[in-house]
């Protein structure tokens, strides 16, 4: 009776072992290996690697993002899209310079690393010139002949569009040369970016 008693014991001692397993797998989620059939296999680690955004275009910014691990799993992947705001920029008029026919600006001193130039022309009764009417703006460095930037353009091709725009990646002491038909009219704004 003794043994029979001490089998009944062990056989329901295991039987609430393994409904204790089974039960702690449920609530977790986990696969417990019983003992003696192997270790169980180890987790990998997601370690996320990811670059800078890029800049906002159309709304969204973009990145891409590695998994240094290699787990091949995307559990805690960061995103890797963002909506965005694009920052529009601010520009400060320095000069204004303009005319008719061909003329020569007074030299001036840029002290920030990124400027522009605005400009357009026109006909001076609002005639369509056909081809005819032009200016040509270029930007010299002061005190020599050396020309950094220019541009030409039919004065027609302004009509209902926006001015152009030469920008300039470095400071320093220039002046402009301004070229145009007697028809025609242009105006040149100098502007620096506001930080």
């Amino acid at each position: 009776m003794y043994m029979e008693t001490k089998s009944w014991v062990s056989l329901l001692v295991v039987a609430v072992f393994l409904v204790a397993i089974g039960e702690y797998a449920v609530l977790t989620g986990q696969v417990i290996e019983p003992p003696g059939n192997g270790a169980p296999e180890p987790v990998c680690m997601e370690d996320w690697d990811c670059t800078e955004w890029s800049e906002c275009t159309g709304s969204v910014q973009t990145r891409e993002c590695t998994d240094l691990n290699g787990c091949g799993t995307e559990l805690s992947k960061p995103a890797e899209t963002s909506d965005c705001e694009v920052q529009e920029e601010e520009w400060a008029t320095l000069y204004n310079f303009g005319g008719d026919r061909d003329k020569t600006s007074k030299p001036f001193t840029i002290d920030n690393d990124l400027w522009r130039i605005v400009w357009y022309c026109s006909d001076k009764e609002g005639r369509d010139n056909e081809g005819e009417g032009y200016a040509r703006v270029s930007i010299y460095i002061d005190g020599t002949n050396t020309s950094i930037s220019h541009e030409f353009a039919y004065c027609e091709d302004f009509q209902n569009r926006p001015p152009r725009e030469i920008r300039i990646e470095e400071g320093g002491d220039f002046y402009i040369k301004a070229q145009a038909n007697e028809l025609d009219i242009w105006s040149v704004k100098v502007q620096e970016r506001v930080a």
